[in-house]
């Protein structure tokens, strides 16, 4: 009698036919091959759900589930809803993984009894032709919760560690830590809902550990993704965001002046990036009127005065906290921004 799988692997696929064959194809190498595929058709409108089916009978491991567009948080917990091994893992359905990822993170979720293995994640940036014209790669350091050595691990690694967090697909979950906590991605949420599913499950208790290694290819592309497109709320989603990054480092008792400082930082970068947003490009104007608005709320400054030290912050972000602690000149940061993008961050999708 054949043992379950071990792993679950959650791939959800809204008219992805260009892209799943090669996603697909990165899972069935793997080293590690007691897996199930999970290919989570989100009411596609392509050639997508014929090909989930295909490939589901070309390979007894891959699973084809067909479902009404509900989104990608709603198309993950379908998944999840489905999931029989003992660990799950996210992956878009542009995206691919080294063929050791699941071997190297079921170790090491096995080694530390983690019910979060936090890997490291490359992106590649593609043109609209699909050639990969740079790559950047985020690696953790390898570290214990339960450890000094998180706090360490933060205060060397401020920036790729706090977007690693925030991630779902550079990540290896216990299932049964799921379930048991009741943890599942918040439906009707866009852009960050990975970072608040993490952020749950972290106030949960759940314990994490993290591999000095890079698995996952995220690919970026120059037309739009999640990470690029127009929300109205793009500022408050953000801010929400940041919140609860800085509610994790929180419950890791991380210090007060580390948390406030982050939560600064990030605000800061939160709202030169929602100034600059698809809908107000080409109007210096308007970027540094929208920037001038984010920034004269009540929650933004909150967030500003947490941040009692400057520690960490380069000289430029210093100059935005000074502008921001003051009544006025605030859109001069935008001009700031577009001359020092190193403010705008990492979006994510």
């Amino acid at each position: 009698m054949m043992a379950g799988p071990i792993v679950s692997v959650i791939i959800p696929a809204y008219n992805a036919a260009a892209h799943l064959p090669a996603c697909v194809a990165s899972v069935q190498a793997q080293s590690h091959a007691a897996f199930e595929l999970m290919i989570v058709n989100d009411g596609s409108t392509d050639a997508t759900p014929a090909l989930c089916d295909e490939l589901a009978s070309q390979d007894p491991r891959i699973i084809s589930v067909h479902k009404m567009n509900g989104g990608l948080s709603d198309a993950r917990n379908a998944g999840l809803d489905r999931a029989t091994g003992r660990y799950v893992l996210f992956l878009d359905a542009d995206d691919w993984m080294e063929k050791d990822t699941l071997e190297r993170m079921v170790e090491a979720a096995e080694v530390t009894l983690a019910d979060v293995v936090v890997a490291g994640a490359m992106v590649d940036f593609r043109s609209e032709s699909g050639l990969v014209t740079r790559s950047a790669i985020q690696i953790p350091v390898t570290a214990d919760t339960d450890a000094e050595a998180l706090r360490a691990v933060v205060g060397v690694t401020t920036a790729d560690f706090v977007n690693l967090l925030g991630y779902a697909w550079n990540k290896l979950y216990r299932l049964d830590r799921l379930r048991t906590c009741g943890v599942r991605f918040e439906e009707g949420t866009s852009l960050i809902e990975d970072v608040i599913f993490n952020a749950t499950l972290c106030r949960a208790g759940a314990r994490f550990s993290f591999v000095a290694a890079a698995f996952v290819h995220y690919q970026q592309f120059e037309h739009q993704t999640l990470g690029t497109k127009y929300y109205a709320e793009y500022f408050q989603l953000r801010c929400r965001a940041v919140r609860a990054l800085c509610e994790m480092l929180t419950t890791w008792e991380l210090s007060t002046e580390y948390v406030g400082a982050t939560r600064q930082r990030l605000t800061v970068r939160a709202a030169v990036t929602s100034a600059k947003r698809p809908e107000r490009t080409g109007s210096w104007l308007r970027c540094a009127c929208a920037f001038s608005r984010r920034t004269r709320s009540r929650s933004t400054r909150d967030c500003v005065a947490l941040g009692r030290g400057f520690r960490g912050l380069s000289r430029r972000e210093k100059l935005g906290v000074l502008l921001l602690q003051s009544s006025f000149l605030t859109p001069v940061l935008f001009a700031v921004a577009r001359w020092d993008r190193s403010l705008s961050g990492t979006s994510g999708r």
